[in-house]
C-alpha cells in the first residue's frame, strides 16, 4: 500500500501520511477481529462439560 502511494502524484505528502495512518488502523482493527473470530471457534469445553463418571 505505502509503495501505491509513494507512486501516485497527485497525493499531496500529508493525505499520505493520514492515509497510511488510516491503513495500519484499519488492519489492526481486522486483525484483532479475526484473532477473536478464531479464539470463539476453537475454545476447548469447560471441565464441566467433560463426560467423566461421577464420583
Amino acid at each position: 500500500m505505502q509503495q501505491a502511494l509513494e507512486t501516485t502524484e497527485s497525493i499531496n505528502p500529508d493525505t499520505k501520511t493520514k492515509m497510511m495512518i488510516f491503513f495500519r488502523h484499519t488492519a489492526y482493527f481486522l486483525v484483532a477481529g479475526n484473532e477473536m473470530t478464531r479464539q470463539t471457534q476453537s475454545v476447548p469445553p469447560c471441565k464441566h462439560a467433560t463426560s467423566k463418571p461421577a464420583e
